[in-house]
């Protein structure tokens, strides 16, 4: 018969401390309070008092399960509500009015000479050329015009290398090109509306802050294309003036989106543009040569000022024409001049659509750091995700895994409640024999692409295509989530196959760790973190990852690219991994007492609980650490407390231990039902999913098998007796309607010690 122990009045005994204690993950018992566990009597006193420690551990343990539980229901909403609509509110640099100051890591719009682009004629058609290319000596297409200085009809670029140009920005810029040169005599005359005199024939360029070298390039549109970073979609424009003035404009709509109707030009009169560089400059009297203003100090200052909103506090409204129908908008009377939403899809389940309500933006630079900058937005987004069979299988089964976790809890505090078990904290290792939890990597495959996916974008505000992912939060945390409880499942399987006990403590940590990375994502861009300059630039476009297999996660640079190549957050996601094996290196193969041979006595026999059970528990690897073997022993037996380290008091540890705490009852997987059985996991799942039909439809053909208990008397070496309770070491069956089963209720579950 397996003896479940309780300590009558009489005997007064005390729980020693075991040969592992220092595995106790609870850590919240008090000495004080051990000589009245598990007593058989019951009394009107309330239990002993929770040590600082415990509360604190049982408080961590239900905010973590309440956390994970929220993020999960909230994807799985995603059956009904698919989308999520927010206001945004952006602000990024310092007001003007402040005067030129040194710009930090949020400014990257510089006409980098490798970011800038030409449009160059070849046989009926114009494609984008890199102006480095361009300008090369074997390229071509390359007239130098001037190297005196003189000239001041090109537009100034800064010097730069090493940029290369993506086949997707290529493809962007191909279709922008087209669209140009079909509608270039609109675009001329927009720019004629804003006051500037412009070229008309070919591209001027000069190749470098301080040079004085004007390059014409032969067979090109006579606009330069100003990407607000490397490859990006979006694009400033310009068109040298012959007078050394730049008309500076933006194109939208139908040269961002083909199938849109409207092309769109944007751009600020010449003299508003022009008087509000000198006056944030606070530098008058200079003149303005190949597109960038010199003042006096014969300092170069680049400019590109504009704000939608025809009330801007700062001054510089927009002007809007139609280069399709070649007229101006009227943005004053009419709302016609509001942005066109910006929709933008990663693969075929994540789409944002950005509506800009309201846009303030000046960028004025010298080319080494120091000028203006300031970017306002405010915006209406809609984040959508479709919601597919891996999402339900996923949150599904994490769902039941996560009732599996409560119930642990419930019964462990709920056991100490009613005096019967000492205090024990239930963290993830409460799971460790759930066959949800071992099953979770083959469970989660399905879905594996899209949570390493959203992993590795954690931390990252992009831009771009990929920003349809980064920002759909209903994605990104539950992916963490996933991901992590996926880690430590292996780590449960490898274990368990190594025979040692690792805890689980990591678990929380790391989950928080992520969260709050991707959480500051918008404060790394604005503050420079991590080298990140304004939006993260995606690396894959969205055609590329739908191409990805989920081997190459494991084989190719595909993890670094989601990543945007941010090597800092790259490094914190490898150390943080890889710091969750350690415990498993560490630790040392489980082996107890039991493990001797039958010749030491009792010591090497299977004892009640694991004939019952049909597992060893001395060898059951895995997470969650605590007192595996609990002793109990009078004043006169001390050294019974470590019976596996020393053979002369075998026979008293022997007698007198608690073979399974109830820590490690609720690990196997078994509860105690209503006082009399012991009952698994899985059937006290069948009994509590059929107890709201029990009045009026039975399943007759369900079974759950119980260990009865029943009261005895033990009489112990020293004379003293204890209260105790023996269970059948072969269960029966009941069926669901069995008259016994129907008078307990189904929450009347707890866990405690069994000897």
């Amino acid at each position: 018969m397996v003896k479940i122990k309780s300590v009558s009045i009489a005997a007064k005994p005390k729980i020693a401390r075991s040969h592992n204690e220092t595995m106790d993950p609870g850590g919240a018992e008090r000495e004080s309070s051990n000589n009245a566990l598990h007593s058989g009597e019951k009394t009107s006193s309330l239990p002993p008092r929770i040590s600082r420690l415990g509360a604190i551990g049982a408080f961590y343990n239900w905010s973590t399960w309440i956390f994970i539980m929220v993020m999960i229901f909230s994807q799985f909403l995603g059956v009904a509500w698919n989308t999520v609509e927010t206001h945004q509110y952006v602000i990024k640099g310092k007001d003007p009015s402040l005067g030129p100051v040194t710009l930090d890591g949020s400014f990257n719009g510089e006409p980098f000479m490798d970011r800038a682009v030409a449009c160059v004629g070849e046989g009926r058609y114009y494609k984008p050329v890199q102006l480095t290319e361009a300008v090369s000596t074997a390229s071509g297409y390359l007239q130098v015009v001037d190297t005196t200085g003189t000239s001041i009809n090109g537009y100034r670029l800064i010097q730069r290398q090493g940029l290369t140009m993506t086949s997707a920005a290529r493809d962007v810029y191909s279709d922008v090109c087209a669209l140009i040169a079909t509608t270039m005599d609109s675009i001329f005359d927009a720019c004629t509306e804003l006051g500037y005199n412009v070229t008309q024939d070919n591209l001027r360029v000069v190749d470098g802050l301080d040079s004085s070298t004007t390059y014409l390039i032969h067979d090109s549109l006579p606009v330069v294309i100003l990407p607000l970073t490397d490859n990006a979609q979006e694009s400033r424009f310009a068109i040298p003036g012959w007078d050394g003035h730049a008309c500076m404009f933006r194109l939208m709509g139908k040269y961002l989106d083909k199938t849109k109707s409207l092309g769109i030009f944007r751009g600020v009169n010449r003299a508003i543009r022009e008087a509000k560089t000198v006056e944030w400059l606070a530098r008058p009297g200079g003149n303005w040569k190949n597109g960038w203003y010199e003042d006096q100090q014969a300092e170069k200052w680049h400019t590109d000022v504009i704000s939608t909103g025809q009330k801007s506090i700062y001054g510089i409204s927009q002007r809007q024409f139609d280069t399709m129908k070649r007229k101006e908008i009227d943005c004053i009377n009419t709302e016609d001049c509001r942005d066109l939403p910006v929709v933008e899809d990663w693969g075929a389940k994540f789409s944002t659509t950005d509506q800009a309500l309201a846009i303030n933006s000046i960028f004025i630079s010298n080319g080494n750091n120091k000028g203006l900058f300031l970017y306002e937005l405010r915006q209406h987004r809609i984040i959508k995700s479709i919601y597919d069979w891996e999402t339900l299988i996923s949150n599904t089964s994490l769902m039941l895994l996560l009732v599996r976790w409560m119930l642990a809890m419930y019964a462990l505090q709920r056991g100490y409640l009613l005096g019967e078990s000492k205090w024990y904290n239930a963290g993830l290792g409460s799971l460790a024999s759930s066959r949800s939890f071992n099953m979770l990597p083959i469970v989660l495959l399905p879905r594996l692409k899209i949570t390493l996916s959203a992993f590795w974008s954690v931390g990252c505000a992009f831009g771009g295509d990929q920003k349809a992912l980064s920002e759909a939060w209903f994605v990104v945390y539950p992916a963490i989530l996933e991901l992590m409880l996926l880690q430590f499942s292996l780590l449960n399987i490898i274990s368990k196959i190594l025979r040692r006990r690792i805890p689980d403590a990591p678990f929380g940590p790391s989950v928080i760790l992520f969260c709050i990375l991707h959480w500051l994502r918008m404060e790394f861009a604005d503050r420079g973190t991590f080298g990140i300059t304004e939006n993260v630039t995606p690396l894959l476009t969205s055609t590329e990852f739908e191409e990805l297999r989920l081997v190459d996660f494991f084989t190719t640079k595909a993890p670094f690219k989601l990543n945007g190549n941010v090597s800092g957050l790259i490094a914190i996601k490898l150390v943080v991994l890889g710091l969750n094996f350690v415990p498993l290196l560490l630790m040392k193969t489980s082996t107890t007492s039991l493990s001797r041979s039958p010749d030491d006595g009792d010591i090497g026999k299977a004892t009640g609980i694991e004939k019952a059970l049909a597992v060893r528990v001395c060898k059951i690897g895995g997470l969650g650490r605590s007192v595996t073997d609990e002793y109990a022993d009078d004043d006169s037996s001390q050294a019974a407390a470590v019976a596996d380290t020393s053979k002369k008091n075998d026979g008293a540890a022997a007698s007198n231990r608690m073979e399974v705490n109830s820590y490690e009852l609720v690990r196997l997987g078994y509860l105690v039902y209503g006082g009399k059985y012991l009952l698994s996991f899985e059937d006290w799942e069948g009994l509590a999913l059929m107890a709201p039909f029990h009045r009026f439809y039975y399943l007759w053909n369900n079974r759950v098998a119980l260990f009865t208990l029943r009261d005895e008397r033990e009489q112990q070496p020293d004379g003293s007796s204890l209260d105790i309770k023996a269970v059948s070491e072969k269960p029966h069956m009941c069926r669901l309607d069995d008259p016994k089963l129907e008078q307990i209720s189904c929450w009347d579950i707890i866990g405690r010690p069994i000897k």
